[in-house]
């Protein structure tokens, strides 16, 4: 299986910290959150948990994508064998 509950774990951490940021900085003025907003270390912050999400998404887009094949493979294999017992009851 591609999706691994520890592959969410890093990304509840990061909301925390997201979380933390803005409780933190509600309490100062708007020119101070302006400055924190516009702040590298929140830039940083945004991108680690945009790519957290990114990464999660594709690994979930990867598992769908297993699964369809895997589905398809199966109803492939039920239509085959469908039509090679119908070809047989037709010989004898």
């Amino acid at each position: 299986m591609l999706i691994e509950k520890e592959d969410f774990i890093g990304i509840e951490s990061l909301l925390e910290k997201r979380k933390d940021f803005y409780i933190k900085y509600s309490e100062y003025d708007s020119l101070e959150l302006k400055e924190f907003l516009n702040s590298k270390e929140f830039k940083d912050s945004e991108i680690k948990i945009n790519l957290s999400f990114n990464i999660a998404k594709e690994n979930v887009k990867k598992e769908i994508d297993k699964l369809k094949a895997s589905k398809n493979a199966a109803k492939q294999y039920q239509n085959n064998s469908g039509y090679r017992n119908m070809f047989f009851n037709k010989k004898i």
